[in-house]
């Protein structure tokens, strides 16, 4: 899915123990975690940069919509969205669409539901601390840096930014073992606002002329 990361000098490098779980940490990121248990929805809107070394930095837009289960992510030409029970990956310049059932991609390629990915910390597959403070877009943030548990993980550590004042993911940062970087801005999140039911459904109505391979198995 959706991952993250950049600016890998900014912040100090890892100040923890590899074996450490950092108790001030996980208070913040319990304080995230229960805001996003107790609420149903969500409505957020990020900027995604993807670097790659020698190649010029990815920007794209985005947005994460969800609602119960249901939810949809849309960057660029791609979509993905979920009606809960099955899964679409859309990509609206080819105009052509993957079908499968949203629990075969959950346990073959690690696809979960997005509101999971700020709640990974608590399944016990990594070590994480806070390695400082920074300003960043005029907000004074916490980084808490994650570790993988498992030395064969894609990427070698992830970074999240914490407003101080508020408790609220800033950005998301991965850096991939291949030298790859992601960074996912979150711009606003809002857990109020009005969600029309239609941007859960795939309709020939909602998405004229695209293809669909069902790749779902009876």
């Amino acid at each position: 899915m959706i991952r993250f990361i950049i600016l890998l000098l900014l912040v100090p490098v890892l100040s923890f123990a590899q074996d450490s779980i950092d108790p001030e940490a996980k208070i913040i990121l319990d304080q995230i975690s229960d805001k996003l248990k107790t609420n149903d929805q969500l409505t957020l809107d990020f900027d995604l940069t993807i670097n790659f070394p020698g190649m010029d930095a990815d920007k794209k837009k985005g947005r994460l919509i969800q609602k119960g289960s249901k939810f949809r992510v849309e960057v660029g030409p791609q979509i993905i969205l979920s009606t809960g029970a099955d899964l679409y990956m859309i990509n609206m310049e080819t105009q052509s669409a993957q079908l499968s059932a949203a629990s075969s991609m959950e346990a073959s390629q690690g696809m979960m539901n997005p509101k999971q990915m700020l709640t990974l910390y608590d399944n016990g597959d990594y070590f994480y601390a806070i390695t400082g403070e920074e300003d960043y877009n005029g907000s004074r943030v916490l980084n808490i840096e994650f570790k993988p548990k498992d030395r064969y993980a894609e990427f070698s550590k992830m970074r999240m930014a914490v407003n101080k004042n508020t408790n609220d993911p800033v950005y998301l940062k991965l850096f991939n073992k291949d030298g790859s970087q992601f960074i996912l801005d979150i711009n606003t999140i809002d857990f109020r606002g009005s969600i029309d039911e239609d941007k859960f459904v795939f309709s020939e109505r909602l998405f004229p002329n695209i293809q669909v391979e069902d790749l779902r198995i009876d």
